[in-house]
């Protein structure tokens, strides 16, 4: 049993070091060289998927502003935003508006858009504070007082 172990295994290192010896030279066979009309075959020239793939420039490019918080967000109006939403459109459309430091402004040509992204918390408060509420709000005075907002009924609406 012991002789045909040790037969077995060098049978088995023999064919290993046979095949070990002669993979170099199987795996470096040369395959030929690319010509034009192979690479053609291969790859076969087509209408790319999008047409606008080979255009080197755009042609149609519109300028604006995707994520603006104007006063009525919190974040924005703690930090010294006091221009609304309408100050904010009637500025992209290249009119002149006075910004929060009293400086008047005006873009060198109108936006092509503009999103005006104010979250939803807290929404309107700082003009609330500041008693700006009158101005660009969406809510009427009448309809926040009787809601209890600034009044002294703690929130309980008025026709209860």
């Amino acid at each position: 049993m012991r002789r045909s172990c040790t037969r077995f295994l060098s049978i088995v290192t023999f064919i290993t070091v046979l095949v070990a010896a002669s993979a170099p030279r199987i795996l470096a066979q040369d395959t030929g060289s690319a010509t034009t009309e192979s690479l053609e075959k291969s790859f076969p020239a087509k209408r790319p998927y999008s047409p606008y793939a080979d255009r080197a420039f755009p042609t149609r490019v519109f300028f604006g502003d995707t994520h603006l918080h104007t006063a009525f967000s919190m974040d924005a109006g703690a930090f010294g935003a006091r221009l609304g939403p309408r100050d904010a459109y009637t500025f992209a459309k290249g009119n002149q508006v006075t910004s929060n430091t009293g400086q008047r402004v005006k873009l060198s040509r109108p936006l092509d858009f503009l999103v005006v992204s104010d979250h939803s918390d807290g929404m309107g408060f700082f003009p609330l504070i500041l008693g700006d509420i009158e101005s660009d709000f969406s809510l009427s005075r009448h309809f926040l007082l009787s809601w209890g907002v600034g009044g002294n009924d703690q929130g309980r609406r008025r026709s209860e």
